[in-house]
């Protein structure tokens, strides 16, 4: 009868990163503890099981007198909006010996929002003549135009701040 030896620890992840954006390749180890039979590991990003195309298999470590096995399982792929949900990703990792062991590790990364260049942008807007703003500019001085400029700018936070730039030109 062979009996068991269970790994001490879960399975490990390692090589991802804290935020990923959309384009960027997800390459990533799952690595179980020493255990005989060695576990068999699966992989899973939002509770699905990931595509077969994805998995990157490793050989087997046998240790020691025991002959203790030691299994990696790499999971690698381009990240595309499905992958995100609520601006997140789960990556698990599931390792298994029959049914007598069932452990798993899972890491949750952001969504990295790509950084957008401040926005600065620029509009000239003469009154219309029919205006009450113009016929009472008009009215104190009949030789000038008003110009009103709106500088908007956007910042990364997503904050916009108006600034308002009234002109006026003497003909």
């Amino acid at each position: 009868m062979l009996v068991p030896i269970l790994p001490d620890e879960g399975p490990r992840i390692t090589g991802g990163r804290p935020r990923y954006q959309i384009g960027d390749t997800v390459s990533v180890n799952c690595t179980s503890g020493r255990s005989k039979p060695a576990t068999r590991l699966n992989w899973f990003i939002n509770g699905d099981p990931a595509e077969p195309d994805f998995l990157r298999e490793h050989d087997t470590i046998i240790t020691g007198r025991e002959g203790l096995e030691t299994s990696t399982l790499g999971l690698e792929f381009k990240v595309k909006p499905k992958h995100f949900r609520r601006g997140d990703m789960k990556l698990k990792c599931l390792a298994t010996i029959a049914t007598v062991y069932w452990r798993s590790n899972e890491e949750s990364v952001e969504g990295d929002k790509p950084q957008k260049a401040p926005v600065l942008e620029s509009r000239e807007t003469l009154l219309a003549s029919n205006s009450r703003a113009d016929r009472v500019q008009a009215t104190s001085s009949a030789k000038s135009s008003t110009f009103h400029h709106f500088i908007i700018i956007s910042t990364t936070t997503g904050t916009c701040t108006i600034l308002h730039l009234l002109t006026v030109l003497l003909r």
